[in-house]
C-alpha cells in the first residue's frame, strides 16, 4: 500500500500494470508499460525555464522543436504503410521507444494513489487530476512524450486505434535532488548535454553548499540583477538571449575557489555557512562595472528589443576570449583584489588603455583584433598576457613619468632593437632605451607585442 485512496470503484480507477523491483522503508521503484492515452492524464513536464514563469527546481532541458519534429517523422514511417495513413499490421511497439521512460511520483498527492502488490497494478484516482494537477513527473523522456502528442495532434484519428505505449521506470519516494541525480546520470553521462544547464541543475539544488552551487549564485545574480553590468548578458541554460554562456562563466568562477586561487578562504567559509560569499560576489561585480565604464566603446549593447545579441555583437570583450583572459588577468591580480573598489580596478583599465591609445582599444578588445575569432583556449591566453604586459609595461613606466602625464606609450620595434615611446602631456616624446627595460619581466617572449615602426 502506498497512500490511501478514496472509497471508489475500482473500475473508475487508472490502472498502470507495474511490477515492484526495489523498496526500502522510504523509496520504491516500479518497471512496466504505461499508454499514451493514461501518460496524458497524469503525467506534466518538469522542464526549466530560460527566464520567468519557471520553476527553479525542475531540472529538464527546455523541448528542441526540432528534435520533437524528428520524432513525429519517426513514428509516421515507423507505424504507416508506405505514404498512407494506414496502419502496419504488425507494429513493434518496443522498436519505437525501447528505453524505459522514467516518471515520478510526485509527493504532494497523500491521497488518490494505490499500489496493489498482489496484482502489481497501480491505481490513480481520476477526481484528483487537472491541468494544473498531475502526479507524476516525466524526469527523462519529455521529448518522446512532446513527440507522440504531436504526432495524434497530426492525426486525431489514429488513437483509437493504436494507442502507442512506453516503457517506464516509476519512483516514489525520490526527492527533487535524487530525481536531478538520475536524470544527470541517464543524459550526461551516456550523451552529451549542454553544460550550462548541468550547471543550473546542481547549482541550484537545496541544501548543497559547493563549488557549482556558490559559482551558479553569482552568475545568476550577475544576470538578474537590474543594476549588474552583466544583468541580461548570460546565456542561461547555454541558449537564448545573450553573449556569454552560463556554463563558461561558472567554470571560471570555479576556477577562483581552487586550493592556490585567491577566493578559497572564501569558499571554505560559504561551505561552512559563512557569509563572505557575498563579498565574491561584490568584487566580480565592481571588476566588470570598471571595464564597462573604462572601455564602454567595446562594451555589448542592447537590441531594439532590448535584449544582447551574440550574433550582433562583434568585438572581443564579452565573448568568450575576452571574457577567459579577463579571469586569467583577475587570478594575475591576486590577493590585491580583496579591497578592491571600482576605482582600484578603473586605475588598472585607464592603464591598460593608455597602451597605444591611439586605436581606442580596437586592437585589444575591437572586433579587427588580432584576438577576434573563435574563442579558443589559445586566444584567451594571448590576450591574457597582452592585458598583463600593458599593465606591466605601464607600471614600469610610471616608475619614470607620472601615470598622469603619460598619454600614450607604445612598445616599439626600431631597427632591430625593442624600445618604449612614451607621449607625455608636455608634447614630449621619450623613447626609453632597450637597455633601460631589458631586464624588465615583459620583454621576455614578447616579440610580437611591438608595435613595428
Amino acid at each position: 500500500m502506498i497512500y490511501k485512496i478514496p472509497t471508489i470503484p475500482l473500475t473508475k480507477m487508472i490502472k498502470l500494470n507495474l511490477s515492484q523491483i526495489n523498496k526500502d522503508y522510504i523509496k520504491s521503484t516500479y518497471v512496466g508499460k504505461v499508454a499514451f492515452s493514461d501518460l496524458e492524464k497524469i503525467a506534466r513536464l518538469s522542464a526549466r525555464e530560460i527566464s520567468g514563469g519557471g520553476e527553479e527546481h525542475f531540472f529538464q532541458r527546455p523541448t528542441d522543436k526540432n528534435k520533437i519534429n524528428k520524432i513525429v517523422h519517426f513514428i509516421e514511417k515507423n507505424i504507416f504503410e508506405n505514404s498512407s495513413k494506414r496502419i502496419k499490421k504488425n507494429v513493434d511497439m518496443l522498436s519505437l521507444f525501447p528505453t524505459a521512460m522514467i516518471l515520478s511520483i510526485n509527493s504532494n498527492y497523500q491521497n488518490g494513489i494505490d499500489f496493489d502488490e498482489d496484482s502489481n497494478i497501480l491505481y490513480i484516482d481520476p477526481s484528483i487530476l487537472s491541468l494544473d494537477n498531475r502526479p507524476m513527473f516525466i524526469v527523462d523522456g519529455q521529448h518522446r512524450f512532446v513527440g507522440v502528442k504531436n504526432f495524434y495532434d497530426k492525426h486525431p484519428d489514429i488513437l483509437r486505434k493504436f494507442n502507442i505505449e512506453f516503457p517506464v521506470t516509476v519512483l516514489l519516494g525520490y526527492d527533487m535532488y535524487e530525481q536531478a541525480n538520475i536524470f544527470a546520470n541517464v543524459n550526461f553521462q551516456q550523451k552529451p548535454v549542454n553544460k550550462s544547464l548541468y550547471y543550473d541543475i546542481f547549482g541550484s539544488l537545496p541544501y548543497e553548499k559547493n563549488k557549482i552551487t556558490l559559482a551558479h549564485y553569482i552568475v545568476k545574480h550577475l544576470n538578474d540583477d537590474n543594476d549588474s553590468p552583466l544583468n541580461k548578458m548570460v546565456k542561461m541554460l547555454g541558449v537564448g538571449e545573450g553573449i556569454v554562456s552560463q556554463a563558461f562563466l561558472v567554470e571560471k568562477i570555479i576556477d577562483l575557489f581552487g586550493s592556490k586561487n585567491i577566493f578559497r578562504e572564501q569558499f571554505i567559509n560559504y561551505r561552512d555557512g559563512g557569509d563572505d560569499y557575498k563579498k565574491v560576489y561584490k568584487i566580480i561585480y565592481n571588476y566588470f562595472s570598471s571595464l564597462k565604464d573604462e572601455f564602454a566603446n567595446n562594451w555589448p549593447i542592447k537590441d531594439d528589443k532590448e535584449k544582447y545579441s551574440s550574433y550582433k555583437y562583434k568585438d572581443v570583450m564579452m565573448k568568450t576570449t575576452g571574457v577567459g583572459a579577463l579571469f586569467k588577468f583577475f587570478s594575475y591580480l591576486g590577493n590585491d583584489v580583496f579591497n578592491a573598489d571600482t576605482d582600484y580596478f578603473k586605475k588598472i583599465y585607464r592603464m591598460i588603455k593608455k597602451v597605444d591609445s591611439k586605436n581606442g582599444g580596437k586592437n585589444l578588445f575591437g572586433s579587427e583584433s588580432i584576438f577576434a575569432g573563435a574563442g579558443s583556449a589559445g586566444l584567451q591566453e594571448d590576450l591574457f598576457k597582452e592585458l598583463k604586459f600593458r599593465y606591466e609595461f605601464m607600471n614600469f613606466l610610471t616608475k619614470k613619468y607620472k601615470e598622469e602625464e603619460i598619454i600614450d606609450a607604445r612598445r616599439i620595434k626600431l631597427n632591430g632593437r625593442f624600445l618604449s615611446e612614451v607621449h607625455l602631456t608636455n608634447g614630449t616624446g621619450q623613447r626609453p632605451s632597450d637597455q633601460e627595460i631589458s631586464d624588465k619581466p615583459f620583454m621576455e617572449n614578447d616579440e610580437i607585442r611591438a608595435f613595428d615602426i
